[in-house]
Formats: structure tokens, sequence, C-alpha cells
């Protein structure tokens, strides 16, 4: 039968103690007219190359063997199969089922090579969990010479990589390692487009919606949420959870702030319940130090609690279980760290021995008092029919992060009618990262917690409650005391988003002023430059503000700022590349730079913003697509609140005073004499600022 597999497997085993492991699954599709959806219009010829994957695997298997390095092991298969029609051959809308138990339904079937491989690279998974194989890495390696043509043109080899070998630098060091012999790879990415193309056709199928499954789960366990939970219309109040006098509380954490502690003490209670509880925290207010302490609150006052704790992404999870660990508080054998699977060669080590990957063990949801995850990864908990009840206690931090029917996954395990939800988070900031435009127009893009503070009335503001900070404190406490920032940085942003309520504890750093010989803690620089993009990009870069950024990078050096101190924040993808290459040819120290939701939750004594917008004629472009900075106000929320000590803004002033919160940003610089640069002639400061 021409149609039936083989797998071919090859190995190598170092002679010393491995201290990683590389694998590899090659496409080796041995010939490919296309199968059912067949080939037409003389391109079948020459498809016998379609297996070139599999013969790169087999050609690094012969360099390996002539190398015989020391500490790596290397394992691989070549998936070999024939794609054309016969009685064997598969056909398009067939559901076929991984071995991952995942249901694919085929589209087309001359998209033949993901098949091949989707179960080498499910078996190698289940290996390196059987066998904790040492730091493994999985590779694919195939033809997929559509894709590469339209994305880069032909004659040229591309790499993707996922989240954790892009922390690890994986693509850029294979690139580099490709100009050792003229012949790069270039790097790919996942764009807009292709979240759109593989939406799901049927009910039936489930390949890349994991997410999406547990969301639809989660929502189908949750009727009995639509009323108090989600659509609050007026205040129900429950008698508190717990009663606890504040003057007997005695607390974790000293340093504790007033607005704090009443947060703390609002979550205890649980008078809104079910009806979720929401701490409001601003930029730098210390929300993440205010729900550890809550959790920590809950674990020792009430002992039938059961608490999962959930945050929009698994750094951010991380950090909730060091800092509950390093608490002294909880033990080990009291805390889980469920963490995804593709993590398991970046886990802190602070958490290593309460980290739990696959989920499948019972006990650790039924002994374990608490539970830290994000709140996708929580759904693995449907699979194993823990008690849609389980848990007495759900936070979510990150809250306004996560797309509503995330929040859903562990809202839905909440006690019935007496479950104590909250969230943290800050609603002014960037919201939940959704690419369909679809989705964005059903208003996926819109958290939980930005829907409940914004539509219902429990939630909003009120006289009434002027000694609370004008929050009924019973459903909501807004934190008010800002650690992060100079109070010049965040004047702007407290007087925008907060109701100019915000109160500053940061001391201003005269020493890097001084150094900088500077007065303020904020820098505009107006720059007249030009937005390009290059004829095989949609993104854009502005090569003069590239300059200027690196101008200012090389003060910042000499004025002895470290480069992990400093951060470059650009909205336009191809700006971060063009910035991160002139960096290393101007033979400055690399810093940090990247895209806006890449800083969000992050801060840096010295922040470097670079706007690249130079034609207002755009402005409308990013307007459509949800892009850069102008028009974006939560964007420039997180843009400006990132910096401690000192702002530096690059950018055309006028095209940013077309949009109302960068006016109001520049007309605060050149009042106060913070401008330099490029005339800007709607307004002539008096004496402008310029740098020694």
């Amino acid at each position: 039968d021409r149609h039936q597999a083989r797998a071919i497997f090859l190995s190598y085993e170092p002679t010393e103690k491995a201290t990683k492991t590389l694998i590899f699954v090659g496409k080796g599709v041995t010939y490919d007219t296309g199968g059912a959806d067949i080939k037409a219009g003389g391109i079948m010829a020459g498809m016998h190359r379609d297996k070139c994957g599999a013969a790169a695997v087999a050609g690094l298997f012969q360099t390996v063997a002539q190398l015989k390095p020391k500490n790596t092991r290397v394992l691989g298969v070549m998936a070999m199969v024939r794609n054309s029609i016969g009685p064997n051959c598969y056909v398009a809308d067939e559901i076929i089922t991984s071995r991952a138990g995942v249901r694919v339904r085929i589209g087309n079937t001359d998209a033949e090579g993901r098949m091949a491989m989707v179960d080498f690279v499910a078996h190698y998974r289940e290996q390196i969990l059987k066998e904790n194989y040492v730091n493994p890495s999985i590779f694919t390696i195939a033809t997929l010479t559509g894709h590469c043509c339209l994305a880069v043109g032909d004659n040229y080899s591309i790499i993707m990589d996922n989240g954790p070998a892009r922390q690890m630098k994986t693509a850029e060091t294979i690139q580099s390692a490709g100009h050792e012999i003229g012949d790069p790879f270039e790097i790919s990415t996942i764009r807009r487009e292709d979240y759109e193309f593989n939406v799901g056709k049927s009910e039936y199928e489930d390949i890349l919606h994991t997410t999406f499954r547990r969301c639809h789960h989660a929502i189908d366990l949750s009727p009995h949420l639509v009323g108090q939970v989600l659509f609050p219309n007026k205040v129900i109040l429950k008698q508190p959870y717990k009663r606890i006098p504040f003057e007997s509380i005695d607390w974790f954490n000293k340093s504790l702030n007033l607005q704090q502690k009443l947060a703390v003490i609002g979550a205890l209670k649980g008078h809104s319940r079910p009806t979720p509880y929401i701490i409001f925290g601003p930029p730098g207010t210390g929300k993440t130090v205010t729900i550890v302490e809550t959790i920590l609150q809950v674990f020792d006052k009430i002992p039938e609690s059961r608490i999962i704790a959930c945050t929009s992404a698994n750094s951010s999870a991380d950090l909730i279980a060091i800092k509950l660990l390093e608490s002294g508080r909880v033990s080990p054998s009291d805390l889980t760290r469920l963490s995804a699977l593709h993590r398991m060669n970046s886990i802190p080590e602070a958490v290593k021995t309460v980290t739990q990957f696959t989920g499948e063990d019972e006990k650790m949801w039924l002994y374990h008092r608490i539970i830290v995850t994000t709140s996708s990864q929580a759904g693995v908990a449907f699979k194993y029919k823990i008690s849609p009840s389980h848990f007495s206690h759900v936070f979510i931090d990150e809250a306004a992060q996560v797309t509503e029917p995330e929040s859903l996954i562990p809202i839905s395990m909440s006690a019935i009618g007496h479950g104590v939800v909250v969230l943290a988070g800050d609603h002014r900031q960037l919201g939940p990262v959704v690419m369909s435009h679809k989705a964005r127009n059903g208003r996926l893009d819109r958290s939980l917690m930005e829907r409940l503070m914004t539509s219902c009335e429990p939630y909003s503001r009120n006289d009434e409650y002027k000694k609370y900070g004008f929050y009924n404190p019973r459903f909501i406490t807004k934190l008010l005391q800002n650690y992060r920032s100079d109070a010049v940085i965040m004047s702007i942003p407290s007087k925008l988003f907060y109701d100019n309520e915000l109160q500053f504890n940061c001391s201003t750093d005269t020493q890097l002023l001084k150094a900088m010989k500077l007065d303020s803690a904020i820098i505009f620089s107006g720059v007249k430059g030009e937005d390009r993009q290059d004829p095989d990009c949609p993104s854009w870069y502005n090569p003069m503000e590239i300059i200027q950024v690196c101008s200012f990078l090389e003060k910042l050096y000499n004025a002895a700022v470290k480069p992990e101190d400093i951060g470059i924040i650009t909205p336009y993808r191809k700006q971060v590349t063009k910035l991160r290459k002139h960096v290393l040819d101007s033979g400055l120290a690399e810093c940090r730079v990247a895209t806006i939701e890449e800083f969000q939750g992050l801060e840096k004594r010295v922040i470097i913003v670079s706007m690249v917008r130079s034609k207002l004629d755009h402005l409308d472009h990013d307007l459509k697509f949800n892009l850069g900075f102008v028009h974006n106000p939560k964007r420039f929320n997180v843009a400006i609140s990132r910096a401690m000590a000192l702002l530096i803004i690059v950018g055309n002033p006028y095209v940013l005073s077309r949009d109302k919160c960068w006016k109001k940003l520049l007309d605060y610089c050149l009042e106060n004499n913070y401008y330099m640069g490029c005339v800007y002639d709607e307004y002539k400061p008096k004496h402008p600022l310029t740098m020694g």
C-alpha cells in the first residue's frame, strides 16, 4: 500500500551526562499530489522534494555522528508517507482524532504536513514527561513552500517559535547561525488573519481551540451566574463570610497602607458574594501585594477555605506562588502551581517543587488548599470531574486582561451562592489581546472587570461613598498610593484616568537627573521624522526616531544607568527590530526593546517611548486595526506609567497633538519646559530645553 506510513526513529546518546535534549520531527512526504484536493496547473511536478524535512533530520544526525557532542542527547523521527488519491487516502471534512485526543477537521488534504507530524510531537511530549528528559526542546522541520513564498518570497527559509522559545531567543540564535554561512532564516510570526483563518467550522473539531473549549464548558456550567454574578443590577448584601474586627487582624505584610487593608477586609468579609468584589489597582499601587495578603488572610482565618488564584499570564502566576511561599505561612504541601506543559524548562527554581504540569492527579485538587494557575489552565479541572462548587474563594489577578469567557473558567468552580470571587486589576490599562475583528465587534476585548465597572450599578462612583473613595466599599476598593513612579510622570495619567486621586510615595531620583543634566523626570523630544515600510513587511519604522532613541541611550549609559534598568517601548514590530539592530551596530549594550503589550505589568527605572508615526493620513489605518499609540487611551496609559524615575518621549508633536491624551501630555511638557527638539509652531516655550 503506497499510502501506508512509516516512522524512522533516530537517536544519539552523548558520551557524558546530558545537559540538554534536542528532538527533531521531520516531514517526509515522499510524493505530494495534494491528495483529494489534487494539485493542478502543473505545480505537482517536483513534489518528490516534499520529504526534505525528513531529509534534513537525516542530514542532521549524520552531522551529529561526526561531531559527537559530549553533553547533548539528540532524538528524531522521519515521518514518511505518500499523499495521493486512493482507497486509503483522507478527504476534506473528515474528523481525525490525534494521539493527543484532539479532534482535527481536515480543511484541505494538501495541508498534509501537520497531519504527518502531529502524533510524533505528542509522542515526544509524552516521553518527556515519562522519562524526565533534561532541558528538552522539540523542533518540527518541513517544506511549507506556499507559506514561505507568501510570507518572505521565493527561496527563503523561515523559522517560527512559541513563547518559551522566544524567551530563550531560539529563532534569533538559529538566524545568527545562518548568517555564518550566508543563508539566514527569516523569523515568521502568527498574524491577525491566521486567527480568523483557523476559526472552527464544526462543533466536532477541537484543533487550536483548547481555551475556547474550556470557555464554552464554563459557560455551560454557569446558568446560575447570570444574575448577581455577571449582571448585578442592584446592591444585595449578605452576612459576612467571616466576622473579623479590623483591629484584631495580624497583618502578614506590616507595610500595607489603609486602602490595601480595606481591600483585604472587603474580600475577607465577602459581603458582596456571589457578586464579585473588585480591587481596582492603578499602576504602581501594590495590587499584587494586596492580593497575596488577601489570600494569606483567607488561608489563615478560614481553615475550611479552598482557594484558586488565577492570572492572565504564567509569569504573574509564578510571582504569586513565590510570594505565598516566601511568606512562611504557606507550606509546599498547601499549594500547587498548576502550569502549562510547554513551560517545563522555564519554571522558576522557587516553585519547581510545587509545580504540577498535567493536572491529572485529583489529590492535588482535593488536598491542596491553594491552587495557583492561569485562568485558562484552571480548565483542566473540567476534564477530571472536580466538583463545580469546589472552591470557596476565587481570585483573578490582572482580571482586566482576561476575556470574560476565560474569567468564567475559574468562577464557574466557585461555591454556588456563597463563593467569594475577587477580581483585581486596572480596566484603564490594556485589556485582553483579541486579534479577530469579529470577536472585537462582539466586545470580547472587554474584560468582565471592565464591564462590571462601566455598566453595573453596584460598581459605579457615588457621592454617597465619598469617604471610601466614591465607591461602595462592600463591592470595590480603589488603591490610591503610587509607590512606583515620580509624581511628575504620573500626574497626567492620574488626571486622565484616575480622577486625579493618586497619591505619590516615590521620591525623585535626583542622582539620575543630575547625571543627565535634567531638572525633571520627563523629556518630550520632538522629532519630525518619516514613517516607512519595507517592501516585504507591512509594519512601520522611523529612522530618525531610531537615531534619537540611541542618542538618549548613549547618554543614559554615560550616566551609569544599567541596561537592565532601561526599557524602550514602541508600537510597531518593525521599529522594535530596527532599534535592536541599530543598538547592536552602534556598539551599545542591549536593553529591553519591545511593544507595549510586552511591557504591561513591568516597570523600568527609565523608559524611552518611540512613537514612529509622522504622517496624519496613517492614523485612520491605525485606528481601524487597533495599532499604534494615537487614539488609544489604554496604550497611552501603559506606555507612560512604566517609568519609575525618567520618561523620555520621542515623537512628532504635530501628529501627537491630534490625540486628546497625547496633547494633554504635550501641553504639560511645554508649559513646564520639559520639551526639546523640533520647533512646534502651535506652542513656543520661552526657554526651550537643551541637554548637556
